[in-house]
């Protein structure tokens, strides 16, 4: 696979036919394309393997044209882009009713690629490279979206700190134009308004860096304060710029001297069973309150693996957390937290007692998630990971204050919202090519 990918970052343009033939075993829902139909109305030219070869088709052509400047890892992530912006397709597509008429849609199946991608691809990719690879996944539907519902430069920022702005664009522009539909023309021009908003509020670059200065100022406005303070202070500015509850620096810097005294901390674990959750905070966290649901489960007279006493063991748990963070406690919540609502309840709690909320995420291959679950004492059987792994809704970026992803060593792939050195104690992974 990784050969296959040099080629296409060398100039290769593959078909789809050749890229199920390459990745098929690894990303077996490519060869379900065929089999996978969509709405006549939105998408004319038939089911999502044709309208995927429409999409890489326009994909070289703007590569030969307008996007000629993206090279190497440039032109290998608008071509995976175009290739997997649907993968989830084949398992979100279902029958609906839409104001009385039967239509074919696939909700949610952006977020579902990004999480069915995550462990499938991290051998294969760079990992700023898969990073962005999930971005462009899981949002590719966003550009289209801030045009029409009118969304604030706040929404615009946001996005560029979620995905990358300009492949975005140019996903979606080969999306768009990869398509028959009575719309086109229109979608297509969506699409370059958004490209408009996005230079104009500073959004086309990722993480809105075409205008950092407040973010230096913020930090040097808190000088001597600590890193922990520094991360709370900028996250707290980017998300309530984001929300457009502030527009300038000196609403920031005023906002921020409520994160200049000591706080709580907040870390939440999230992967399946198995993945080193437990490990990890005897290890990093060995001063803070331990809140895990599966001995919580014990202490409540359930078994570890009794899924049935969960509302109970849940209620108990918040409980538990409320009371740490009331103390100003440093507290970790040891769970698998697979499903994104579940974790922003958890996170919610964080930030309503103004807690620094970590998420700290492990990012391993499918066959690591085994291979570790099997070396445990108390392994779950293979099909109920399996079935984790399926349900689990891979992190956003916006989730919390900071989240950093872990490998199976306990080292740190990537970190997001870290303004000083990596917290708990942790490494880097060594960069892989």
């Amino acid at each position: 696979m990784k050969t296959f990918f040099d080629e296409i970052r060398r100039g290769a343009s593959p078909n789809l036919d050749e890229c199920v033939e390459a990745l098929g075993d690894r990303l077996p829902l490519l060869r379900r394309f065929r089999e996978t139909p969509q709405d006549p109305e939105w998408h004319a030219e038939g089911d999502v393997h044709i309208h995927t070869q429409m999409v890489m088709d326009e994909a070289y052509q703007l590569l030969a044209g307008p996007a000629a400047h993206l090279e190497g890892e440039g032109r290998l992530l608008l071509v995976l882009g175009a290739l997997l912006h649907d993968i989830a397709k084949p398992i979100c597509t279902r029958p609906q009713e839409l104001k009385g008429v039967e239509r074919i849609v696939a909700r949610g199946h952006e977020a579902a690629g990004r999480s069915y991608l995550a462990p499938r691809l991290l051998e294969e990719l760079p990992y700023p490279s898969l990073e962005v690879l999930l971005g462009l996944v899981g949002h590719h539907h966003e550009p289209k979206f801030l045009v029409v519902k009118e969304r604030s430069a706040g929404a615009y920022q946001r996005v560029s700190r979620l995905a990358d702005p300009e492949l975005l664009y140019w996903v979606e522009q080969a999306d768009m134009r990869g398509r028959t539909c009575r719309d086109r023309a229109e979608a297509i021009e969506k699409i370059d308004l958004y490209r408009l908003f996005a230079e104009d509020y500073g959004a086309f670059v990722r993480h809105g860096e075409q205008d950092p200065s407040w973010r230096a100022r913020l930090v040097e406005s808190l000088a001597g304060h600590g890193d922990q303070v520094i991360d709370f202070a900028l996250s707290e500015a980017r998300r309530s710029l984001e929300r457009g509850e502030i527009h300038s620096l000196e609403e920031a810097v005023a906002r921020s001297f409520q994160a200049r005294e000591a706080r709580s901390d907040l870390v939440i674990t999230v992967g399946p069973s198995g993945s080193g959750k437990t490990t990890f905070a005897q290890k990093h966290l060995a001063g803070f309150d331990h809140l895990s649901l599966d001995d919580l489960r014990e202490e409540l007279g359930s078994d570890r693996g009794d899924q049935g006493a969960n509302d109970r063991v849940l209620a108990e748990g918040r409980e538990r957390l409320k009371a740490s963070l009331r103390k100003q406690r440093p507290v970790v919540w040891d769970a698998t937290s697979l499903r994104q609502d579940f974790r922003t309840r958890v996170a919610g709690l964080g930030f309503d007692y103004g807690t620094l909320v970590t998420l700290v995420v492990f990012h391993l291959d499918l066959a690591d998630y085994h291979r570790r679950n099997r070396a445990r004492t108390d392994a779950v059987p293979p099909n109920v990971l399996d079935n984790q792994l399926e349900r689990m809704e891979w992190p956003e970026l916006d989730e919390a204050h900071r989240v950093l992803f872990l490998d199976g060593n306990q080292r740190v792939r990537a970190a997001f919202g870290v303004h000083g050195a990596l917290p708990y104690g942790l490494a880097w992974a060594p960069a892989r090519p």
